[in-house]
């Protein structure tokens, strides 16, 4: 609400007039009343894009899932269409996934736009990643789809393509595969340890952060590999702090004692 009140001028003066008070004031600014405010609005936007894609009439979609903190995996439905202004590209939902068959997937998407009333038969395009659940030519999504609309077709996402061709490459590289290795290793080494990583972090001003390096988006290598190259010698300056830390160098001897009287 705060975060809203700073675009809206009637939310802000409510807020700055309602927010403090005692007990005993309505101020509808409970969590219960937020929820349901968020709820609503959200089901304005599902229902305005809807209505866009009704008018569009032809479609395409990408779906792909991932964990949430509670390691509930959700799926996260777009949709792609056509307006006069040009091409647009719209979340639509999270549905929580409870099997990760291309059967279950496709029943979880046919469903929602069942329910939305957004017809299957006008969907012209479908993109996932390589995985044989999403791309698989006999069970995967894209297949199950297809057999319901044959005008669906599918391309595979050219990110995840792109990774899986430099992986292989790379992979025929001797030198490639270690300096990735040390990348990768560095940053594992900096990431575990909450005061590494603070001391990378808080190195001198404008050194690059070093990145993971992606499973899925090979340009996450580039990015990894700049940084590190950008920032070499500052982080080089890093680690041997991180090892004076760790290691640090034996005391000195204890002075001879003095000569007898």
């Amino acid at each position: 609400m705060e975060l809203l009140s700073k675009y809206d001028t009637f939310l802000a003066a409510h807020l700055h007039k309602h927010a403090n008070k005692g007990s005993g004031n309505v101020n509808f600014l409970s969590s219960t009343v937020c929820n349901e405010l968020i709820n609503l609005l959200g089901r304005k936007v599902l229902s305005a894009i809807v209505a866009e894609v009704r008018r569009a009439k032809y479609y395409s979609i990408s779906v792909d899932s991932t964990p949430d903190v509670s390691h509930t995996d959700q799926l996260c439905l777009t949709i792609r269409y056509v307006l006069p202004e040009g091409p647009v590209k719209r979340f639509l939902t999270f549905v929580p996934l409870l099997n990760h068959t291309g059967k279950e997937i496709a029943d979880v998407v046919r469903d929602f736009l069942q329910t939305n009333k957004i017809p299957i038969s006008d969907c012209r395009g479908q993109s996932y990643d390589n995985a044989s659940n999403m791309s698989g030519k006999y069970r995967g999504i894209q297949a199950h789809l297809k057999s319901h609309c044959e005008f669906a077709e599918f391309v595979p996402c050219m990110a995840h393509s792109l990774n899986l061709i430099g992986t292989c490459a790379a992979e025929c590289c001797t030198a490639a595969v270690t300096l990735f290795g040390i990348v990768q290793r560095l940053y594992v080494y900096l990431m575990k340890s909450t005061y590494r990583w603070r001391k990378h972090r808080d190195a001198p001003k404008h050194m690059p952060i070093i990145n993971c390096l992606s499973d899925t988006r090979w340009s996450a290598r580039a990015d990894a590999v700049e940084a590190l190259a950008n920032g070499f010698q500052q982080n080089i300056t890093v680690l041997d702090d991180l090892a004076m830390d760790e290691h640090p160098p034996p005391p000195p001897p204890p002075p001879p004692p003095p000569p007898p009287p």
